[in-house]
């Protein structure tokens, strides 16, 4: 074995060793010089979506109301349309309806809502957000 290169082979895994200590007291330094900044967004992060919690409420209460679906500063709801069935009967009837030998799930809940019985469709509402609210006073 040549000896040159186990000394290479050491001398490297040392240097490796001290950058790698070197490296991660850098990063320990910079968590810490980051901390506050970490706190503070963690903080602001739990404050907006105590707010935006609080603002769906209230952009629900008010579409309750008057069916409006564009609110205040640009807040809106959207409105989807849930489909619930029981899935052996869906596939019974669809083998009957000759319309496939595996349930299409898309297709079929675009069409059997008006023609089967076990079907509940239900709204789903959501409150949208623009990425940047206008307030009143801005305009």
């Amino acid at each position: 074995m040549d000896n040159k290169e186990v000394k290479n082979y050491v001398s490297f895994s040392k240097a490796l060793e001290i950058e790698k200590e070197a490296l991660k007291k850098k990063k320990e330094e910079f968590e810490t010089s980051i901390s506050n900044y970490v706190k503070s967004i963690d903080n602001l992060t739990l404050k907006l979506n105590e707010s935006k919690t609080k603002l769906s409420k209230e952009a629900l209460e008010e579409y309750a109301l008057n069916q409006e679906k564009k609110l205040f500063c640009g807040i809106g709801i959207r409105e989807t349309k849930k489909v619930s069935y029981n899935e052996k009967k869906a596939m019974d009837w669809a083998v009957a309806n000759n319309m496939c030998l595996q349930l299409d799930k898309k297709k079929f809940e675009k069409v059997a809502p008006e023609l089967v019985d076990f079907i509940t469709t239900t709204k789903v509402l959501s409150v949208t957000f623009p990425k940047v609210l206008i307030l009143k006073e801005d305009l």
